[in-house]
């Protein structure tokens, strides 16, 4: 779809793509307030119910730069409507579970809707409009992933106390019936000019080794982050790394062109990314212990307390993403970074009697700096590449960013440690564990800060396409 459509038709194929976004934002907050319902049928330990999100997560991150890349040749509608069917079907499937094993299985199929739909949403979103409006787009966009984190708990809650867990996979039924045939009707693809195949070899290799590193990340706390299944996998990492770099070099059409990630834009705004996540899943990974556990609040008041940070997120994403496109993305994600250090900062004086108000301004500093980095970051790298490789550098781009959000999970989970169980007698002053915890965060958003200094403008290509032929390559004639 061209931006020169009717202002109608461009508002309703970007409705359209936004509420496919609020809808997977809105799945992934309600399956996690239904998994205690789910350990309660099924009986599993704790450590396999983490494997509700983990697994979910694993094959969104693998699958997105993939589904990117296939965006790019053969059509983003094309693979935006096989995500909405896969991940409907996922959430059927879901809903007829008969063990954990098959929910497990269930949720993947919903990942590999997911992963689909999410790289090639973000580039049909822009591509809608001129690539001067490109920031406020993302902006929008993101805020409207906030809304359906807002919206899932307190809706996941009602449905799991009044009907059941299998009730938070109905909702998704009937919106992704809507999102596809809506998409069917709404959004344009031009013909394929030339078709070209797919890099499968160097898709899975990608797949396989991107997989080993997460499954270390995940399975470290478990075993032990020196444990001989840690280091095999990492070993195993590494090894089909160098494998699937042979094969790119040697491959007339690679899945990721090689230069891609030595570019200078492209790492400057993953290392954002990543950070930026670092710091996102910090929070969300310790706050609701911290609140519960230290604190003794219960789930309900803990949830209530944890919405600033979410809204805030809501209102200032546009705005961030507006700034981009008038001053460049330097102004916002420097400031968001800044937002983040003192969040980090104040958030390191935690005690177990701090009042609600300090807490409840920590979070909103946090949903601030968080609502003005993702946009401005994402419009840096999408424009610094040419259109024909824009679905495979979100996918690639979004893959690290959650990368980054593991990394911190991690990290905050053993330097917290057994703290959270210390919530008897009252703790005078900072609570290590937590202090470690944020003081670490606080340290990576300030090298955030300079880094984000060196962010490309988003309006500037600053990489050629690696090939003269790069929009016959892709196969796609317009702009979606």
């Amino acid at each position: 779809m061209q931006p020169t459509e009717s202002r109608h038709a461009r508002s309703v194929a970007l409705a359209t793509i936004l509420t496919a976004t609020f809808l997977t934002a809105l799945n992934s907050s309600m399956v996690r307030v239904a998994t205690p319902m789910m350990q309660e049928t099924f009986g599993t330990s704790y450590s396999w119910l983490t494997w509700v999100q983990n697994g979910y997560t694993l094959v969104y991150a693998v699958l997105m730069p993939v589904a990117g890349r296939l965006g790019d040749m053969y059509g983003r509608r094309r693979i935006f409507l096989f995500g909405v069917c896969v991940f409907t079907l996922g959430s059927i499937l879901c809903t007829f579970t008969w063990s954990f094993a098959s929910l497990i299985v269930f949720r993947a199929i919903q990942a590999i809707g997911s992963g689909a739909i999410f790289p090639n949403a973000v580039i049909m979103a822009t591509s809608l409009y001129s690539p001067e409006e490109r920031g406020r787009i993302l902006g929008l966009w993101g805020a409207v992933g906030s809304v359906g984190s807002v919206i899932g708990p307190s809706l996941g809650g009602f449905l799991v106390e009044f009907l059941d867990w299998r009730s938070v996979f109905y909702v998704n039924i009937p919106i992704g019936i809507l999102v596809f045939f809506a998409a069917t009707a709404r959004l344009k693809e031009s013909e394929l000019k030339q078709k070209r195949p797919f890099d499968l070899a160097g898709a899975s290799m990608f797949g396989l080794t991107v997989l080993s590193f997460l499954l270390a990340l995940n399975i470290g706390n478990d075993f032990g982050w020196m444990g001989w299944q840690v280091w095999s996998l990492a070993a195993a990492g590494c090894l089909l790394t160098l494998i699937f770099v042979r094969q790119e070099n040697r491959c007339t059409d690679p899945m990721i062109h090689l230069d891609l990630l030595t570019s200078k834009a492209f790492l400057v705004a993953v290392v954002c990314g990543m950070i930026h996540m670092y710091a996102g899943q910090t929070v969300g990974f310790l706050m609701p212990l911290f609140l519960v556990n230290i604190q003794g609040y219960g789930a309900a008041v803990m949830g209530l307390m944890l919405l600033p940070s979410a809204l805030v997120r809501v209102f200032v994403s546009p705005y961030s993403g507006s700034l981009s496109d008038k001053y460049g993305a330097r102004l916002p994600a420097g400031l968001g970074m800044c937002a983040l250090v003192v969040t980090f900062l104040l958030l390191a004086r935690l005690h177990q009697t701090s009042s609600a108000w300090y807490i409840g301004v920590c979070l909103l500093l946090n949903g601030a700096g968080g609502g003005l980095m993702q946009s401005p970051v994402l419009n840096s790298v999408i424009g610094s590449r040419d259109s024909s490789e824009s679905g495979v550098v979100s996918g690639l781009f979004n893959m690290t960013r959650f990368v980054g959000g593991m990394i911190g999970t991690a990290v905050a989970g053993i330097q917290v440690g057994d703290e959270m169980a210390a919530s008897g007698a009252v703790m005078p002053g900072p609570i290590s564990g937590f202090y470690e915890a944020f003081m670490t965060a606080s340290v990576l958003a300030a090298i955030g800060f300079f880094v984000s200094r060196r962010l490309a403008d988003p309006h500037t290509r600053a990489i050629p396409a690696p090939r003269a032929t790069a929009e016959d390559a892709s196969g796609v004639t317009g702009r979606i």
